[in-house]
């Protein structure tokens, strides 16, 4: 519990009992749920802890400001792409409560565990919807509408672009935590990106909370609408990754 106040002193978010209550509960959720099905990979509450829950806070760091995270997501429309477990969509629903999210994926499986999550831990203006990407992005209530749009290591760039980008509101942002071949990635993807409606990535280092390795945080801004062509039939994107 220690580094968990740590992790949220580090965000700028206030430890309340409350949050405290919902991140021990979700991970020991996570825990038992793990061994009837293929939930996650981590088998003790305490990696639960540090891999997934306090990980997640890393995206509530926005670039290049002191910004207070809860002006920046709370009141604000979220969807949390291939969520699986609920990676980062639940951590970030526990800590701002005004915040309205999506969780969307296509495993039946995941999604009832979520559905139980959010029955446990009473939790408001959340959605689960099984689906693909691919297909919900041609919905007119999904395309376009968030302000902020999540995937955790769901697909390389070029692919992720394209699934997640149609869902992004005109002036809202994706926030895509990657690896350390990040710029190889960009300077691949980059001119497909401004091709779906955006203006050029950016990224940060970001080393806190927690004690895991790095991440390196991908922010991408839509600046203009997305071709009705994006995303593609269900598949293609990740078996043909589109070029320009």
């Amino acid at each position: 519990m220690k580094y968990i106040n740590q992790a949220l002193e580090i965000s700028g978010i206030e430890p309340k009992a409350s949050i405290l209550e919902g991140f021990d509960k979700y991970s020991e959720m996570i825990l038992n749920y793990s061994k009837k099905f293929n939930l996650t990979a981590f088998k003790d509450q305490k990696q639960i802890t540090e891999e997934l829950i306090i990980r997640s806070l890393r995206i509530t760091k926005k670039f290049g400001g002191n910004v207070n995270p809860g002006n920046w997501f709370n009141e604000k429309k979220l969807i949390d792409i291939g969520t699986g477990a609920g990676i980062p969509g639940i951590p970030l629903k526990i800590i701002f409560p005004e915040l309205s999210i999506t969780l969307l994926d296509s495993n039946k499986k995941k999604c009832y565990f979520l559905e139980e999550v959010i029955k446990d831990l009473d939790l408001k203006k959340i959605d689960v919807i099984n689906a693909r990407a691919e297909d919900l992005a041609h919905d007119h209530k999904h395309r376009e509408k968030y302000d902020i749009v999540t995937a955790r290591a769901l697909a390389p760039l070029t692919t992720l672009s394209e699934l997640c980008v149609p869902f992004i509101s005109i002036g809202g942002t994706g926030i895509f935590p990657k690896g350390d071949n990040v710029q190889k990635e960009i300077n691949d993807s980059k001119k497909f990106i401004e091709f779906l409606g955006c203006a050029p990535p950016l990224y940060k280092i970001v080393e806190s909370p927690g004690f895991s390795p790095k991440d390196i945080i991908l922010y991408i801004m839509k600046i203009e609408k997305t071709s009705n062509k994006f995303p593609r039939k269900s598949g293609i994107p990740s078996k043909r990754p589109y070029k320009l």
